[in-house]
Order: structure tokens, then C-alpha cells, then sequence
């Protein structure tokens, strides 16, 4: 492969976690929070409340989650990528 001739290192991925994607951990849990107990008659209006929800979230928020996100994968590395308890 290109990259082992270019002398990098290559990393293994580690497998799928919702404890380090930040839609499962943060993203989906607020936007069903706002949606919760509500109906809609089309995809269309669910589309249009998520946007609105989305839309309404402050940008220290986002950058809670990009932090959050940062400090979950240095658990993970420090933890050699094994399950690590939430504090």
C-alpha cells in the first residue's frame, strides 16, 4: 500500500462505538429529548423540526460535543481501546 511506502504508521480502527461517535452520544439523545411526545404527518414536518432543533442549538454546545468527542478517544487510547466506564 501507499501508505506503508511512505513510511507511516498504519493504526488499527477500532471496532464501531457509540461511547465515540458523537451522534450516539450527544446528537441523537438531544434531538429526542426536543422531539419527544410529538407527531408528525409527514417526513417532510420531521424533517423541518429537526432542522429548527438543530438550528436553535448554541455554538458552545457544538463545541461541548467536539470536546466531549476529544476526551472519549483519549480514554479510549489510554484504555488501549478496551471498555472504559463513564465518569
Amino acid at each position: 500500500m501507499t501508505i506503508d511506502f511512505l513510511g507511516y504508521e498504519r493504526l488499527l480502527h477500532p471496532p464501531y462505538s457509540p461511547d465515540l461517535a458523537p451522534m450516539d452520544f450527544c446528537v441523537f439523545p438531544k434531538l429526542k429529548e426536543n422531539l419527544r411526545g410529538r407527531r408528525f404527518e409527514t417526513e417532510e414536518e420531521l424533517k423541518f423540526a429537526i432542522r429548527t432543533a438543530v438550528r436553535g442549538y448554541k455554538p458552545q454546545w457544538y463545541k461541548n460535543i467536539f470536546n466531549s468527542w476529544v476526551d472519549r478517544h483519549r480514554k479510549c487510547i489510554k484504555c488501549n481501546g478496551e471498555y472504559f466506564e463513564k465518569e
